[in-house]
């Protein structure tokens, strides 16, 4: 009893303490949300402290980065308030002797946004084929960043997102002027603006067909020399001066016709292109044409060159040679295989070894005639069957007489080939000379290893 007694006497003599420590505990009120623009300077509220004695001191335990706090009175203070990681958590701490107490609001900041305004466009003009680039647009107002975007414009413009540069690589004056409209935007508006391209026509100079100018393909004779007549389905080369305003190569097949603004005809008749160039073009020689004298003629768009008369004839045998003059180390290959008949190491990037007597060969030429299977003029054989010389060949090797396996056309348009076995007399070396003959027609000559 005397226990219990004493328990509740303690009990009596602390509890006012308690209710009066209790009672100094620091209190904050609590903070609504608030909001601010950004870039304008940030004062939050004063802070409301309940139940405590003073003194007290005020602490920023979170919130963004340039946030400061008058430790007296808490308020705190934003020079530069930004969007970035908006909406900002603030909490900030009151603190006396005895405790303290936090608070948290979350500080909203808006961006001011304006609508862009384009600043307006001078017309322009481009000679056809140049490279387009516009100009780099500017804003009269609005608020960056804006994305750009091409509303309307030629086929082939097309818009850098980010800097709103138009770029056309091949403008064309078909169409020209041409109406170009760039938007800019950001997320409360847009604004376009328009201006007109005009593409003018480039002067085109007449091209130059020279004497001369149409050679074999592959041994380089000119159609006008003896024995340099150029065969139906053959590969020629055309030279000359402003022969295109573009160097440029057929992508695909069938082959064009025009390539740029060029077109070369044999006795009117359109010629499949294997690529032009100002000084050169690669051709491949009609299969309708009849044994002959023909006319050749370049033309670029409504220009065309002085007429050149050459001489077509059923076969006309070309080597082709890795000069590309026709002379020198032969386009021969290891039978069913990408390796040349060559020295080892002789050509750059390429596999090559001499040849094995009694291997077999495929030399590659053209000029060599009408076909079996023959296939349209500008496209490679079918799959409807080999494409066979109507003419066997005879070929030699180091002046030693070899039987052709086979003579047709490859896979390739206009390319020939012929397959021979290496004989087991053949003379040996780096150079052991090899010819073909059809029709009575000899080839140029080229060279092979052979060991």
């Amino acid at each position: 009893m005397r226990n219990a007694c004493k328990g509740l006497l303690l009990l009596a003599l602390l509890t006012p303490l308690l209710v009066n420590a209790i009672d100094h505990l620091p209190r904050i009120g609590a903070i609504p949300d608030d909001s601010v623009e950004e870039g304008t300077p940030y004062t939050g509220p004063t802070p409301s402290v309940s139940g405590s004695i003073s003194p007290v001191t005020f602490s920023l335990q979170t919130g963004p980065s340039g946030m400061t706090i008058n430790g007296t009175t808490g308020v705190v203070s934003w020079t530069s308030p930004t969007v970035t990681g908006s909406p900002h958590t603030v909490t900030i701490r009151v603190t006396n002797s005895t405790a303290s107490d936090d608070e948290t609001w979350l500080l909203t900041v808006t961006a001011d946004v304006i609508a862009p305004q384009d600043d307006p466009h001078a017309d322009e003009s481009v000679v056809e084929g140049t490279p387009y680039t516009g100009p780099t647009p500017s804003l009269s107002s609005g608020t960056t960043p804006v994305t750009w975007s091409l509303q309307t414009g030629p086929s082939g413009m097309t818009i850098n997102g980010t800097t709103g540069v138009v770029s056309w690589t091949s403008p064309t004056a078909v169409g020209s002027p041409h109406t170009i409209t760039i938007r800019a935007s950001n997320s409360v508006g847009s604004d376009d603006e328009t201006w007109m391209l005009t593409v003018t026509s480039a002067e085109i100079i007449p091209p130059t067909l020279p004497p001369n100018s149409v050679v074999n393909g592959a041994s380089f004779r000119a159609a006008t020399e003896s024995g340099g007549a150029v065969a139906p389905g053959s590969i020629v080369s055309i030279f000359g001066t402003d022969l295109a305003g573009t160097t440029e190569a057929a992508s695909a097949v069938p082959l064009p016709t025009t390539l740029g603004d060029t077109t070369v005809t044999f006795n009117g008749i359109e010629a499949p292109l294997f690529a032009i160039s100002a000084g050169q073009i690669n051709a491949q020689v009609p299969f309708t044409l009849l044994p002959g004298e023909v006319s050749v003629q370049v033309k670029r768009g409504s220009e065309a060159s002085a007429v050149q008369t050459v001489a077509v004839a059923a076969v006309s045998p070309g080597i082709f040679a890795l000069s590309q003059n026709g002379t020198g180390q032969g386009a021969v290959l290891i039978a069913n295989s990408a390796i040349f008949a060559a020295p080892s190491g002789a050509i750059p990037g390429q596999e090559a070894r001499p040849a094995n007597r009694l291997e077999f060969i495929s030399i590659f030429c053209s000029g060599l005639g009408d076909v079996t299977n023959r296939p349209p003029s500008g496209e490679p054989p079918s799959g409807g069957g080999a494409s066979v010389t109507l003419t066997t060949p005879t070929a030699t090797i180091g002046g030693v007489e070899v039987p052709v396996s086979f003579s047709g056309l490859s896979s390739f348009v206009g390319l020939y080939q012929v397959n021979v076995q290496v004989p087991s007399n053949a003379p040996t070396g780096n150079a052991i000379e090899v010819v073909l003959t059809i029709g009575g027609v000899t080839s140029n000559t080229v060279t092979i290893a052979v060991q």
